[in-house]
This record gives structure tokens, C-alpha cells and sequence, in this order.
């Protein structure tokens, strides 16, 4: 067996230093995909929806919508070559089901984490009920705050038949274009994002987009100003970027850096997208700097071993209950070995080496 040597680089505390100061998980948008028992979503005058939506409930809801309008400056404008798009104000929606609350705090849940304000006390707020018809559409703008504390937006897709209306999010100099479009009638697709992201709605080609827009609302506890903010990785990455590239351009450079994170990971639970905490705060950061300096990211794990002489601790000799030959006085001599504490005398051998490899697309 061929090991991979792993040490700590001196020259590459300044990394650490960088990467000390990431904490905070989450990102600017997140989304997602849930299979569940649908909801029953009733609109007064089109009665309850079928999933996929079909052409003819699709043309009860128009029938009683109007266009939507949007804001400039402090004036409300209805413009169809800005935003082309029918609503229903939440008002005229009723949305229930059996297990539909827990489904929904299921879904909440999946979004505050995505967003990286776990420990926020975050509720959601209908707004309004949305349908792009063909050639619908919204051009690139910013969500004003519709409520007080509101600080994000959760966009739920129901089930239907269209192409296009990929929702597209800016952010800090990022940029994701997201297909929200569910791929079966039995899931439900996800998107939120904090409000002070531009974003845009493609035009949708063919079919009808449904979807539910939600208002995320952060109550604020006593002594705690602000409102919540999308974590900012510009900075670090930055840096991290720069100092990877130097380092890894000097003679000596090493093929490749193995950065230890905090949790530990079985094989079956090793991915990017199943991080905790601060590692994927972290991995974030190094994927991004990795990729500027034409790195490639990779996730593995690490073993690390050592063979030499042992011998007992000495508590566990002096508590063992033994008789002159040897044995414990039961002539259970095996259970009393599994017990056994003992500490290395001397390292023969050691190694190190990495497996389970797995790049950012898991």
C-alpha cells in the first residue's frame, strides 16, 4: 500500500487563519425538492387544485386573478414588459391538508438551515399565489419588505406541466440560475433567498409555473437589532484564493493539501451537501478559492495509523480481580480483556492515507 503523508504546513497558517473566521453555514438562496402528500389548495371561485395543475383549472384561476404589479420607488406599477405574470392575493387562497403543517415546518426547517439562521426564530407569511402562463415572466429586481422583520422569500412550485421559468439569483458578485420545476406530481419543489438579492424570472416557453410566495419573517428577541442577513463569503474567498495560488506555485509545492475538518463522516454520509456546521461554511470557501486557483476540491477520508508495544494502564491492573495464576476469579478471563485500557509504549509504524474520494458533485 502506497500512504499520502499528511502534515501540518507552517506556511499555510495564514490559511487558517482565514478559515477561522468562517463560521456561519448557509448561503444566499437555497432550494430543494420534497416528496410528501400534497396539500389541499383551495382558490375561492376555481375550487381545489389537481396535481399537475391542469389547462382548465389553470384558466379558472386567470379568470379571477389580475396582473401582478411591482414596485418603483414609492409608486405600485403595472407593466407588462417588466413583469408579465397573473396573482391571487393569499386572501382568496386556503392551504391545508392532514399533515400539511408538518410538512411545511419540515420544509421551513430544510430553508433556515439552507439559509444559515438555524438559531433564528424565522416564520413564513402568505403573500400571494402566482401563475407565469407562456411568455410570463419577471425582469431583475430586489423584494421590498413587505412586513416588518421580513428578511427573505420562500417561492413553493406546485406540481405542473411548463418549460422555462427558471428563477435566477445575484448575490455579492455570485450568480445561480435555479429549475424549480418539480420532477414528479408527488413532490414539491423549494427556493428561498433573502430579500436584498437581485433576481429575475426567465419567461416560461410552454405550459403554466404555479407557485406560492411566502414572506420569511424574523422575530427579533429583546436586545437584538438587525435584520438577518445573507452570510458573506466574498472576503475569504478572496483571500483564501491568493493564498493557495502562492503557495502551491512555489518549487516545493506539494500535489495536494489535505485541510482536517471538525465533524467526523462515515463513507455513506460523506458528501458535500450533508456538511455540518462549520465545515460547510468552510468547504464552501475552499471550493470557491480552489477553483480561482485552478485547484480541484475534493472530499475524502483521512486514517491515520500507529502500530507499536503497549502494555496496561495501571488502574486497570490494580482493579482487575485476579487470583495467583492469572485468571479472574469467575474464569471469565476474555470479558476482562475487552475492559482493558492500555497505552502505547513505543511506535513501530505509522501511516497515513486518504479514501472514499468524492468531488463537489458527490
Amino acid at each position: 500500500m502506497q500512504y499520502i503523508e499528511i502534515e501540518y504546513n507552517q506556511r499555510l497558517k495564514p490559511l487558517e487563519t482565514v478559515l477561522s473566521g468562517v463560521r456561519q453555514p448557509g448561503d444566499f438562496f437555497v432550494c430543494g425538492a420534497m416528496e410528501l402528500p400534497m396539500p389541499r389548495v383551495e382558490i375561492e371561485g376555481a375550487g381545489t387544485l389537481s396535481f399537475p395543475v391542469p389547462d382548465p383549472q389553470i384558466a379558472a384561476i386567470v379568470k379571477r386573478a389580475e396582473r401582478a404589479p411591482y414596485g418603483k420607488g414609492e409608486s405600485t406599477i403595472v407593466d407588462a414588459s417588466v413583469r408579465k405574470v397573473w396573482q391571487i392575493s393569499a386572501g382568496h387562497v386556503r392551504i391545508g391538508g392532514k399533515s400539511w403543517n408538518v410538512n411545511f415546518e419540515n420544509i421551513l426547517s430544510k430553508v433556515k438551515t439552507g439559509l444559515g439562521c438555524n438559531d433564528a426564530i424565522v416564520t413564513a407569511e402568505l403573500y400571494k399565489l402566482l401563475v407565469y402562463d407562456r411568455g410570463g415572466f419577471f425582469l431583475a429586481h430586489r423584494d421590498t419588505e413587505k412586513a416588518a422583520g421580513m428578511f427573505a422569500t420562500l417561492v413553493l412550485t406546485l406540481p405542473s406541466r411548463y418549460r422555462g421559468g427558471a428563477l435566477r439569483i445575484r448575490h455579492a458578485g455570485r450568480e445561480v440560475t435555479l429549475d424549480t420545476k418539480a420532477t414528479d406530481p408527488s413532490e414539491l419543489s423549494y427556493a428561498a433567498f433573502y430579500a436584498d438579492c437581485e433576481h429575475e424570472v426567465l419567461p416560461v416557453r410552454q405550459g403554466n409555473r404555479v407557485c406560492l410566495i411566502y414572506n420569511l419573517i424574523h422575530k427579533r428577541s429583546k436586545g437584538r437589532r438587525g435584520i438577518l442577513k445573507a452570510p458573506e463569503y466574498e472576503h475569504p474567498i478572496t483571500e483564501a484564493a491568493a493564498i493557495l495560488d502562492r503557495f502551491l506555485k512555489a518549487p516545493d509545492a506539494p500535489p495536494k493539501i489535505a485541510w482536517l475538518l471538525d465533524h467526523q463522516y462515515s463513507p455513506a454520509g460523506l458528501s458535500f451537501s450533508a456538511l455540518k456546521g462549520s465545515d460547510a461554511a468552510k468547504a464552501r470557501v475552499l471550493v470557491q478559492a480552489a477553483v480561482r486557483a485552478q485547484c480541484t476540491a475534493y472530499l475524502g477520508i483521512v486514517h491515520i495509523g500507529e502500530s507499536g508495544a503497549a502494555e496496561p494502564d495501571d488502574d486497570y491492573f490494580y482493579s482487575s480481580r485476579r487470583n495467583r495464576y492469572g485468571y479472574d476469579e469467575d474464569g471469565d478471563d476474555e470479558e476482562a480483556d475487552e475492559d482493558a485500557s492500555f497505552g502505547a509504549v513505543t511506535v513501530d509504524d505509522a501511516w497515513q492515507y486518504v479514501d472514499e474520494w468524492r468531488d463537489t458533485e458527490d
